[in-house]
């Protein structure tokens, strides 16, 4: 009901790629406003926000607060999450997805003259490798990240080309999963994981135990906390009152 909105909850949202978090929540706040000026004639403030940031190029499951729902934010920031990845071996960009400019090449994946029976790099010894990441772990995060150290955001040093030492953070990977679907040099993964977790940090150091390069090329969160499920989400296309009336869940 408008009752339930007006007091606040949760909103389970599918985030599209090349969007910005806060873009959705724009979204559900401009519907909210126009909604209830239409019905109360009055311009009504609504609190809107998310809890825990899809970077532009990564999609999925993006968890949204309305009103007194923004006050359970800080618990999706901590919860577990699980993701799908995709990865390319032989090369690493500064920001360690697609988005970046290529700071590292092996020349040997990215020319295709690893085969399938190499010793190093291949899909029946990618499982062992990846099974030594799983637990808890310390993760130097992205240069390109919206952590932030001594008051500045990582990226911005990174932009202003200013060095900075980089603290890793302790992270839990809880399960890690190659899923083999998809041919080399690409690989895929399923991470279950703690929040705080960079999934681009985490493709970083597989490959560096395999002693090549990699990036992230796709991203998609399919679950976070024990209850918000991509599979029950509202894509954004589809955010609309009646829509948000239907998925809300109350606190």
């Amino acid at each position: 009901t408008l009752d339930d909105i007006l007091y606040g909850g949760l909103l389970n949202i599918y985030k599209p790629v090349n969007m910005y978090s806060m873009k959705v929540c724009e979204r559900v706040k401009q519907v909210l406003r126009d909604h209830f000026k239409q019905v109360t004639k009055t311009n009504l403030n609504f609190k809107v926000g998310h809890g825990g940031t899809l970077d532009p190029f990564a999609e999925g499951v993006l968890v949204i607060g309305i009103q007194k729902g923004t006050k359970k934010l800080s618990d999706f920031l901590k919860c577990n999450k699980k993701y799908l990845a995709l990865g390319l071996l032989g090369l690493e960009t500064d920001t360690l997805d697609r988005e970046g400019k290529v700071v590292q090449v092996s020349s040997e994946m990215m020319k295709g003259t690893n085969k399938q029976d190499d010793t190093r790099i291949s899909p029946k010894n990618i499982t062992p490798i990846l099974n030594k990441f799983i637990g808890f772990v310390d993760q130097p995060p992205p240069l390109y990240s919206a952590k932030r150290v001594h008051g500045m955001r990582l990226y911005e040093y990174a932009r202003k080309n200013i060095d900075v030492h980089i603290k890793p953070n302790k992270v839990h990977i809880q399960d890690l999963k190659y899923l083999n679907q998809v041919d080399l040099p690409f690989f895929d993964l399923e991470i279950k994981c703690s929040g705080g977790t960079y999934i681009r940090s985490l493709v970083r150091d597989f490959a560096h135990a395999l002693n090549t390069h990699a990036t992230l090329i796709k991203l998609i969160r399919i679950q976070q906390g024990d209850h918000f499920l991509y599979e029950h989400s509202l894509h954004y296309d589809d955010i609309n009152m009646e829509n948000v009336k239907r998925h809300l869940i109350k606190l």
